[in-house]
């Protein structure tokens, strides 16, 4: 391959005849400088008459060129479907992301403000939990204070033991 790199492609565009009309005349000024790139494209030419007349080519019935149009047009149609599901379920998509993250920050709130309370709920639950345990220190000090006086009734019932069995004495 001889041809100039930025013209390489014009070579082939040309022989195939698919070189836009805008750049064919840039091209016919680059061809008649440069004898490379008309070397390539002489070469191209030749190979491709050498195809033509050397390869044998594939004949189709028509309804095997019928099936095959038909085949490929489905698939197009199938593509071109799909393709617009795709475009459609995206649209859905991008409005569900911001609705997906407000949901979310919604839970996180309320995980928060949940976790916030609950951290709240066992103070409360400590200072009722402190009022019983001062409650039952007050009656346990009752106690303590007339154990004297449980001492004694304890002495009177089995005094009164005693008498109720003289013959114990």
């Amino acid at each position: 391959m001889k041809a100039c790199p930025e013209y390489r492609e014009y070579v082939y565009l040309d022989v195939l005849g698919e070189l836009p009309p805008e750049k064919k005349r840039q091209w016919e000024e680059h061809l008649s400088g440069c004898p490379h790139c008309r070397e390539e494209r002489e070469t191209t030419v030749r190979f491709l008459k050498g195809l033509e007349t050397n390869a044998p080519r594939p004949l189709l019935s028509p309804h095997e060129a019928m099936a095959i149009r038909e085949k490929v047009s489905r698939t197009i149609s199938r593509e071109t479907h799909w393709s617009s599901l795709r475009h459609t379920f995206s649209k859905k998509v991008a409005l569900l992301i911001p609705i997906a993250a407000a949901a979310c920050l919604f839970l996180v709130s309320v995980f928060a403000l949940h976790t916030w309370w609950s951290g709240r709920a066992p103070k409360m639950a400590s200072n009722t939990t402190v009022q019983v345990e001062q409650k039952a220190r007050l009656e346990d000090m009752e106690i303590i204070k007339n154990l004297d006086l449980l001492e004694q009734m304890d002495t009177l019932r089995v005094l009164v033991k005693v008498v109720d069995n003289k013959d114990i004495i």
